[in-house]
């Protein structure tokens, strides 16, 4: 937490180092909606690499620092970013719903095993075999014993 969204700015392989506020793609990354995709460019520690290749890059000035404001560049660049972030935000997801899974996992392989114990002394018989169910509730094998 802390970081902010870092874009790095390409024109040909060159990096464009000064002029970020008047450059298109700086424009046209500030214009998405990034709650959208699950990211908050405040606290995201997230770096975007922008490369725009061209036989005419439409630069700002004689010193390419920056690149123009053309709304068929601005229009490509966006959803070209939006695709990315779409792909981004299925990743957290899916990485997400992995952790929540580990979670769930972790606390049956580590009470059921208990559980079995103590049910089967109540009722006075031998523990039964909880493999085939612990893997089936979480898709794991009992690593540790009973």
């Amino acid at each position: 937490e802390g970081e902010r969204m870092e874009l790095l700015r390409f024109a040909n392989r060159a990096p464009l180092i000064f002029d970020q506020g008047g450059c298109v793609i700086t424009s046209a990354l500030r214009d998405i909606d990034w709650g959208r995709y699950g990211l908050d460019p405040e606290n995201s520690p997230l770096t975007i690499f922008v490369n725009l290749c061209s036989a005419y890059v439409p630069y700002t000035s004689a010193g390419k620092q920056s690149i123009a404001e053309e709304p068929e560049i601005y229009e490509e660049l966006r959803f070209a970013v939006m695709d990315v972030a779409r792909e981004v935000r299925s990743y957290l997801y899916r990485k997400t719903k992995q952790r929540e899974r580990e979670q769930r996992a972790g606390i049956f392989e580590k009470f059921l095993p208990i559980i079995a114990k103590k049910a089967s002394s109540l009722a006075e018989e031998e523990p039964p075999d909880i493999k085939p169910v612990l893997k089936k509730v979480t898709g794991i094998e009992l690593e540790r014993g009973e």
